[in-house]
């Protein structure tokens, strides 16, 4: 399939006759078309198509000369998508996103460049429904909506949607990979169970990173930030090709000081740093005017500092290598179909002296068939297979996992239908199975009714009920762990003060949702959105306690599912967008509690939501070339989730920075401050934290960046 450049970052190089009527097969395209109004200042835009009645991107009775440049057609394609921002990640289609079945945000390039972030953990801080937890100068505990910790996969990370978590414990720790903030074209967050179209782990919601095509990245250009802390980040990146093929090689090295050296007068003693080297290389290719193809292979090398697990830290570096490789093929069949394959794979060598060694490897196939199977409908069907191989080499004799080595196999089939019952109503119909060796077989599914209470399609209102499941990985089932050997006499040889034994089976965790939406287009430049849910958990796998088998009163745990738990809240954001400001505010209230559980005092291995959540974005351009940006976050207290009781207190996260273009535009020099408010002083302890303290991490920090490129 072929989607537009400002929804996933696809080139419209390609967009010749055949791309554009792919395009206007898919979900809701049509209806953009019917619906547009004229972009703020823009001229009235049509389109004229071979064989086809005439089609109008605004409503409009003007046309293109179907002799012009296809730069003109990129140009009117960008002003249909200007008036209607798309989304492809809430069903695996191009939607317009106040028609998707799901609640959607869209964090674009220019709010991660002008952001200054050098890390993508720190952009989806800024994002509604986001809970964003920093442990330490390298870890981040994420989710939607909650439920997120540092290998925790209860939200489902995508790259051009491709999983990117590891076969042994999930989760997305994104130094690890090579996503090169300069090489993102948008983020898209789905808030709610995404299961239905991506399958098991999307459990809470779904991110997915969409880069850019590398034809849109032509040339040279190199990036350098380095902040008071002594901390510095470089960005390289070289170009070419032309419409039909063309490539980039990236690279990026973060070099990052412990906590200690950060903060001025510090006492602590902590092992935070990191020295992470990262090499992308894409390549895009348009075969003819109908099909296309995206690969690459990309690299990461990174050396950092242990943590503490279950009270263990030996004073040994991590070391850590991944190789991923990606493949991917669109080809137009007819005016009414496309079929999509891709193939994508990981290898990691992973050494975490705290934990494990283990080398791991993943390889995935997908492939998605879209057509019009009725009258009124567009479909697609899709199946995915992936292989998981590990082999772990335990460096502690206290750890153990039972399956030292093996291999695990995943399969899953999922269809979506959208059915446009009359010109105010639709209906989506998403369901999915899925086929886990490791576990056990289970389905996800969302339905989605879309009402729109104007002709325009100018305000929508969405009704969704949802499920989904999340399947433990090997980690977690055949995980188990002694800690603290106890003196004898007075105990039992071989005694020790914790003990964690392996779960064996364990059923799937469920979510069932419901879910109401409010999606308004005020004026030209004022957009509402409101989404509300209620989220009912089942089967939640925790920390549990278990008798002593010592009989002696010590701890003794074990994995299982004991918890079951609700949660309701909702969003809101209003935004604001003209040529020369971006505006946006958005407050989220997530109320979570358990249901039942087998232990009085719950750990689910997570950090649970955070109740009360609040953000500001602003991107003020003058002067043609200054720009100012600010980024606001308030967290409200929190609850977290492990061996140490307390709740976090509330926190604040300020970011500014101000960025002016030099050189005729091919450069740029940027000063910023992020974290203003010099909130340095709140510790969180990361889960399985035992007996040695967390630490503070630094706060307010001065940066400055050049950028330059030709």
């Amino acid at each position: 399939m072929h989607f537009p450049k400002k929804s996933i970052g696809t080139s419209l190089h390609q967009c010749r006759v055949g791309t554009l009527v792919l395009i206007t097969s898919c979900v809701f395209v049509s209806m953009a078309f019917a619906d547009a109004e004229p972009a703020p200042g823009g001229d009235e835009v049509g389109v004229v198509i071979e064989g086809e009645s005439e089609l109008s991107l605004n409503g409009d009775e003007e046309l293109l000369d179907p002799d012009d440049d296809f730069e003109s057609l990129d140009s009117a394609l960008d002003l249909m998508f200007e008036d209607f921002d798309v989304v492809i990640t809430a069903g695996r289609s191009v939607q317009r996103v106040n028609q998707a079945g799901a609640a959607v945000s869209i964090f674009t390039a220019a709010d991660i460049h002008y952001s200054g972030v050098t890390n993508i953990a720190e952009a989806l801080e800024f994002i509604p429904g986001m809970n964003v937890t920093r442990l330490d100068r390298n870890r981040y505990a994420i989710g939607v909506r909650g439920m997120g910790g540092e290998v925790n996969d209860r939200t489902l990370f995508l790259l051009d949607g491709q999983q990117i978590g590891g076969p042994v414990a999930g989760g997305a720790d994104f130094q690890r990979f090579s996503i090169l903030p300069e090489d993102i074209e948008r983020i898209e967050v789905v808030r709610g169970p995404g299961g239905a179209v991506w399958g098991a782990n999307a459990f809470n919601g779904v991110v997915n990173v969409i880069r850019k095509d590398p034809r849109d990245q032509l040339g040279f250009m190199s990036s350098t930030t380095v902040n008071e802390f002594g901390d510095y980040s470089g960005y390289f990146r070289l170009g070419a090709g032309d419409e039909k093929f063309g490539w980039r090689i990236s690279a990026q090295y973060d070099d990052l000081e412990t906590s200690e050296d950060a903060i001025n007068n510090d006492m602590i003693t902590s092992r935070d740093f990191s020295r992470n080297t990262r090499v992308d290389w894409q390549a895009g290719y348009s075969l003819d005017a109908s099909t296309e193809m995206r690969f690459g292979v990309s690299f990461s090398d990174i050396e950092r500092g242990d943590f503490e697990f279950v009270g263990y830290q030996p004073g040994a570096d991590e070391e850590i290598q991944a190789t991923r490789f990606n493949f991917k093929l669109d080809h137009e069949i007819d005016d009414d179909s496309s079929i999509m394959i891709q193939a994508y794979g990981l290898y990691e060598d992973v050494t975490r002296p705290s934990v494990w060694r283990h080398k791991s490897s993943d390889w995935n196939i997908d492939a998605q068939y879209s057509f019009t199977p009725a009258e009124n409908h567009t479909g697609s069907v899709g199946a995915s297979v992936r292989f998981s191989f590990y082999d772990f080499d335990l460096q502690d004799a206290f750890f153990s996992v039972r399956e030292l080595s093996d291999e695990e196999q995943w399969a899953g089939f999922y269809f979506v239908d959208r059915w446009e019952i009359n010109d105010r109503n639709s209906l989506e119909t998403q369901a999915r199975i899925d086929w886990y060796s490791g576990t056990d077989t289970d389905w996800s599914g969302r339905m989605s009714l879309i009402h729109s209470l104007d002709e325009e399609s100018n305000h929508t209102l969405r009704f969704s009920i949802a499920k989904a499941f999340r399947a433990q990985q090997v980690s977690i089932r055949e995980l188990g762990d002694v800690r603290s050997p106890l003196p004898s006499p007075p105990f039992i040889p071989g005694s020790f003060g914790f003990s964690l034994f392996p779960a064996g089976d364990l059923d799937n965790e469920q979510i069932y949702s419901g879910e109401v939406g409010y999606y308004g287009r005020l004026s030209d430049e004022v957009t509402v959105r409101v989404d509300g849910f209620y989220n009912r958990y089942e089967d939640l796998v925790g920390v549990v306690t278990i008798p002593d088998p010592t009989a002696q009163g010590l701890l003794s745990n074990t994995l299982a599912n004991g918890f079951d738990g609700e949660a309701y809240g909702f969003e809101a954001e209003i935004a604001h967008t003209t040529e020369h400001l971006a505006l946006s505010a958005w407050y989220g209230f997530n109320h979570f509690d358990f249901k039942s559980r087998i232990d009085p005092d719950p750990n689910i291995r997570a950090y649970r939501p955070t109740e009360n959540n609040a953000g500001v974005r602003a991107r003020l351009k003058f002067f043609e070339d200054h720009t100012l940006s600010m980024n606001y976050r308030y967290t409200g207290e929190g609850q977290p989730d492990g061996f140490n009781d307390g709740d976090w207190p509330e926190r604040h996260r300020l970011d500014l920075t101000w960025a002016m273009d030099v050189f005729d535009g091919r450069g740029e020099i940027m000063i910023g401050v992020s974290d203003i408010l010099d909130e340095t002083d709140i510790v969180v302890s990361p889960v399985g934290t035992l007996f040695i303290n967390s630490f503070e991490t630094p706060g307010r920090s001065i940066f400055g960046r050049v950028q330059i490129k030709f």
